[in-house]
């Protein structure tokens, strides 16, 4: 079990074990799927599925015209976006980049879903082929999670963490649902959904939704897609809803904070930001993946870190954050159980 009030910060790196494309990747899906082209009224060219919700979603041609130039836009001009969230928060005053670029989101983490090492398997009657991700962060994180929860008290596992997930997938809620299936006696899906849907798992910019309502893995259609879509939300947006409050509240209580392929992005720093002082009596300890970079960055990141706080609120020191820069996170996540444990 995981020491009392543990934050994770997720970020794609952590999905990235799972085969999810991120960063330049997911950016060039996107880039390519945002092309439409027509020749005598028959599209040619641009994914059928976002079609259909343009011209189901909106009846006046000139709506979904818009729409399109809008998608055109997106493949004209995203090469230089850090993210798919800063090209939409770069347009944030245009409600048609927004919507059509919640669009492409929800149809390219829809698809990675179906092609992840955690999608069920059409010749397995196993929701996971729990080999393929036995070598990822994700089972260190889970039997870390388990440890000490006996089989009567399923309905604490996570009671005491909470994740701030930044990626749109819903990989963590899937495997814990079906690894608490697979490792807790005569508890069903259902039970087990209903447990992970309690624990204080936080995504900033939404996900595709619950698992109830889109199983992971599963086809989608038009209208699944367009219902995916709607629960993504902007940088903008999310400053403004409650999940900023949830974050912060998180940040403040946190004894540990653990950054998990997470980059660092400005504006993903500024939604952890505290804005109220934290109690300076309650020490914090900071672990993070720092793969990709290089450590003469070491002493600018760890001000990034302790900027998440106010000076005056926080008695954590550049000694109390340690930052692995030659480990991806199953590694680091190993390194530091002993650490990380109650």
């Amino acid at each position: 079990m995981f020491a009392d009030k543990t934050v994770f910060i997720v970020g794609a790196g952590a999905s990235a074990e799972f085969n999810l494309p991120v960063g330049s990747a997911l950016m060039e899906q996107i880039k390519q799927n945002s092309k439409f082209r027509f020749e005598f009224g028959e599209m040619k060219e641009g994914v059928h599925e976002i079609f259909h919700v343009l011209t189901r979603r909106f009846k006046e041609p000139a709506e979904v015209n818009a729409h399109l130039k809008a998608m055109a836009e997106i493949s004209r001009s995203i090469d230089l976006a850090g993210s798919i969230d800063e090209f939409i928060n770069r347009h944030y005053d245009d409600q048609l980049i927004a919507e059509a670029g919640k669009l492409q989101i929800a149809h390219a983490i829809s698809k990675a879903e179906r092609e992840s090492l955690l999608a069920p398997h059409k010749n397995s009657d196993e929701p996971i082929l729990w080999d393929n991700v036995s070598t990822t962060w994700i089972k260190t994180f889970t039997q870390m999670l388990f440890e000490g929860v006996r089989n009567e008290h399923v309905e604490m596992v996570g009671k005491n963490i909470t994740i701030v997930c930044f990626n749109y997938d819903r990989c963590i809620e899937h495997y814990l649902t079906e690894a608490i299936v697979k490792t807790f006696r005569g508890v069903d899906r259902q039970t087990a959904r209903k447990i992970v849907e309690q624990m204080k798992i936080i995504h900033p910019y939404g996900s595709l939704g619950t698992l109830a309502d889109h199983p992971f893995g599963a086809p989608y259609t038009g209208e699944t897609l367009r219902s995916m879509s709607d629960n993504i939300v902007t940088w903008s947006e999310s400053v403004e809803s409650a999940r900023k409050a949830a974050i912060e509240k998180a940040m403040l209580s946190a004894s540990t904070l653990v950054f998990l392929g997470f980059a660092f992005a400005p504006q993903n720093m500024n939604l952890l930001t505290a804005t109220q002082i934290r109690d300076s009596r309650t020490s914090l300890e900071v672990f993070a993946t720092g793969y990709g970079y290089d450590n003469v960055i070491d002493d600018r990141l760890k001000n990034k870190i302790l900027n998440l706080y106010s000076v005056s609120g926080t008695a954590t020191s550049e000694e109390d954050i340690h930052i692995q820069y030659n480990m991806k996170c199953a590694k680091f996540i190993q390194a530091h159980s002993m650490a990380l444990v109650a």
